[in-house]
């Protein structure tokens, strides 16, 4: 690949910038306009030509996108992110060049200053700088926090981080990283170079660092303005990592209501930022707004405070001091330290005080009564003086930390599609291939490894997990690196599975899961245990909901699987078995409506709705959906079988109006032992029940014609049954273990005995 010089680099970038603003909205709505977050124009660069350096570095490198994936490296680690935000508070000396401050601030090995970014003006008080590692393909940008003497900084903490108000550093900020993002987004263009951009600072430059990562994620520039981004595919997912910042959940929670749609087509979800917080012990500075994101508290060494920083404002400068949080880190592991008992000191925030702005609210207030500036707080929630410590319960919550897992949210939106489309595409060996999904690697070893990879993964309540944290550390990058440079295996793993061909397969094989667990069950019915044939032949009966009368829903749908195979209803007819929860599961990325519009023949679908399905709308959704497509839809029909009672039921009934006239059908289906066969009988006979503790065959205290039988529960015989506890008389007599009997004895008294008013009454 030809080398580009660094002026022609820089026009492209002019240019780029140039052309922004005629690029097509493709949307029919216009974006809002915030009005507020403007370019710095005041803003000075210290290296102005720092896209020459990256340039020099590239241009005699013959640098392919197979290499770049072979070589991923490691994220940063959180040490030398921390030392990073830590080196934003050095500044240059007079008459220091660019050079000498790089070799003054030490640099974690193989990392170099890119270029810094400054607006000294009173009201702003900005400084930041961009560290970048060439071999490693990784930018980090840093922004400094609150110098005492820095007066803009100060007006930017009552502001913006105390009041949550826009300030200029935030202008400052957004307009250095645009620089710099413009220019990797030019290197990836023009030389095919993939950078990965890390965020980081401490104090106000973690509330910043969360901002660009809105900005980076969101927004464009169109001349002298931010405005929302119509091309998602510019913007770059940022890895951010801040240091007890103040949080920064409200100001983003502002800037997403200004810059997107405000109801029908939003597009921004904060949740979705890449964002972990480090959080030293609770002061006024990290309890200052609610936090966004992954938030961990580690325990900085505080064993050399005194009695005046334990009870004074002195105690949030020592807890809050950058010095402490870096010496929190191990510079060998990149990690925090270790305890006495070989645990990583760290823990996951669930909840945390937050002080209300200038006035010390009651949550931070009463969390230092309680803790009495304690640094390690682990406190017992069920306690009740912790829940309800005063009337008011104290908000601090912790959990233990598993190193084998990471929030979802490190993945963007794309990403995350398709690794939650790939754990799907695994569960169906039978007929995917995951090499054809990675043919535009062009080598097989490079496949081999993708599929390797792309194994050590489960996805689980919006986290990745994998088998160990190594994995874990290699994995994230590598998933990264692998889509940005090979865009096309996205693609073709949404073709893959929105193929009407896969679609199909997809939904016959999990119609066969469920048929070779129903040739398993030892429940086999009858041909005549039921008829479906009227619902079938009707023309106006589209969805016929079967109520269990004393069975559940898997019991009801071997019975009416098996009837139906038995009477020939299955022979012309495609089917689909499914029960409610795996259609949910399997909908999501395989729409049964789309599938069921493309069928002409006649279409059946057997839905088995479990007791406590909870219904949330996406749920709803799908059920109507379902309703609508057969309304249109004359070949198809659909059983719903349930217990009774129970929301599914509810729901159903209510949905029966959509379907007009006798479209809608609802039965009571009974299942009893006669409807079994007799050699079902013989092998439900077989199974052993707990009676009186001791493990006995049902064909040791019953024959198949007992009366009894009649009244044994199918669904529970499937599972483990106790037909009766034992007594424990040997510890003495407890009468709920007796049945309650009056006796009662008639008797006859002579007439004469009884009339004789000589008889004396005697009392006893």
């Amino acid at each position: 690949m030809s080398a580009v010089g660094s002026a022609d680099l820089q026009n492209s970038v002019a240019g780029n910038l140039a052309l922004q603003s005629d690029q097509p909205a493709g949307q029919n709505v216009l974006r809002p306009f915030s009005g507020k977050l403007s370019v710095d124009q005041e803003l000075k660069l210290g290296c102005q030509n720092f896209a020459r350096s990256i340039d020099d570095f590239y241009k005699d490198k013959n640098i392919t996108p197979l290499r770049q994936l072979q070589q991923t490296p490691a994220f940063p680690t959180p040490h030398v992110l921390a030392q990073f935000a830590s080196k934003t508070y050095t500044d240059y000396r007079t008459g220091e060049t660019d050079a000498q401050y790089e070799t003054r601030l030490a640099l974690p090995e193989g990392w170099k200053l890119l270029t810094t970014a400054s607006n000294s003006s009173k009201s702003n008080g900005y400084f930041g700088a961009a560290y970048w590692h060439p071999d490693n393909q990784q930018v980090v940008i840093a922004h400094r926090g609150t110098k005492p003497t820095n007066v803009g900084a100060l007006w930017t903490d009552l502001k913006g981080m105390v009041h949550n108000g826009y300030v200029w550093q935030m202008e400052s900020a957004s307009t250095f990283t645009h620089k710099v993002v413009e220019v990797l987004r030019e290197v990836n263009r023009i030389k095919e170079v993939s950078f990965q951009l890390f965020f980081t600072g401490h104090s106000l430059g973690g509330w910043l660092a969360q901002v660009t990562t809105f900005t980076t994620e969101y927004l464009k520039r169109e001349g002298n303005l931010f405005l929302r981004s119509n091309n998602d595919q510019d913007c770059f997912h940022s890895h951010t990592v801040v240091f007890d910042s103040p949080g920064c959940r409200d100001i983003l929670s502002q800037m997403r209501d200004k810059f997107d749609i405000r109801l029908d087509g939003r597009s921004i979800d904060i949740e979705h930022l890449d964002i972990t917080s480090y959080l030293s012990a609770p002061n006024r500075i990290n309890t200052c707004n609610a936090h966004l994101g992954t938030v961990f508290r580690i325990f900085i060494d505080l064993s050399d405070m005194g009695w005046l920083q334990r009870h004074t404002a002195l105690y949030n400068i020592v807890t809050h001091s950058m010095d402490k949080i870096v010496q929190a880190f191990d510079p060998e592991t990149g990690q925090v330290h270790k305890d006495e008992q070989g645990q990583l000191k760290v823990q996951v925030v669930i909840d945390w005080p937050v002080c209300c702005g200038l006035r010390s609210g009651i949550e931070y207030r009463r969390f230092f009564e309680w803790a009495k500036h304690m640094n390690n707080y682990h406190p017992d929630i069920t306690d009740e003086s912790f829940q309800h410590f005063h009337s008011h319960p104290i908000r601090y919550q912790t959990k233990p930390y598993d190193e084998r897992v990471n929030s979802s949210s490190i993945f963007s939106q794309e990403e995350q599609e398709f690794l939650q489309c790939y754990v799907w595409l695994r569960q169906w060996p039978e007929f995917f291939k995951a090499k054809g999904l990675f043919s535009e690697l062009e080598d097989i070893q490079a496949q081999d490894e993708a599929e390797k990879v792309l194994q050590s993964f489960e996805i689980e309540n919006n986290t990745i997990r994998c088998t160990d944290a190594s994995t874990l550390q290699a994995f994230v990058p590598y998933v990264k690196r692998l889509l940005q440079l090979f865009p096309q295996i996205k693609e073709n793993t949404k073709n893959y599975l929105s193929s009407e061909e896969v679609r199909n397969k997809v939904y016959q094989f999990e119609t066969r899961r469920y048929i070779e667990r129903i040739s398993q069950s030892p429940l086999e019915f009858k041909p005549d245990a039921s008829s479906y044939s009227e619902f079938l032949d009707s023309e106006q009966q589209k969805v016929l909901h079967l109520q269990m009368d004393k069975g559940d829903e898997w019991t009801g749908l071997v019975k009416v699987y098996q009837v139906l195979k038995k009477t020939g209803c299955l022979s012309e007819v495609q089917y689909t078995i499914l029960k409610l929860k795996r259609l949910l599961k399997a909908n999501q990325l395989m729409d049964l409506s789309t599938l069921m519009q493309s069928t002409v023949t006649p279409y059946l679908l057997l839905i088995a709705c479990e007791d406590n399905q909870h219904l949330d709308e996406e749920t709803k959704d799908v059920i109507r959906t379902l309703f609508d497509t057969i309304k249109q839809k004359s070949n198809i029909k659909i059983i719903f079988i349930t217990p009774s009672g129970g929301s599914v039921f509810d729901f159903l009934h209510h949905m029966g109006r959509r379907i007009s006239g006798r479209g809608f059908a609802r039965r009571v289906e009974g299942i009893s032992w006669s409807d079994l066969t007799d050699s079902s009988h013989e092998k439900l006979l077989e199974k052993s029940v707990k009676f009186q503790g001791a493990d006995v065959s049902l064909n040791e205290l019953m024959s198949s014609e007992s009366p009894v039988a009649n009244f044994l529960p199918l669904g529970a015989l499937l599972q483990e049954l106790t037909i009766a506890d034992p007594v424990p008389i040997s510890f003495a007599y407890n009468e709920g273990y007796y049945i309650g009997r009056t006796l009662r004895h008639q008797k006859a008294i002579k007439e004469d005995i009884f009339n004789d008013k000589d008889v004396c009454c005697i009392s006893g």
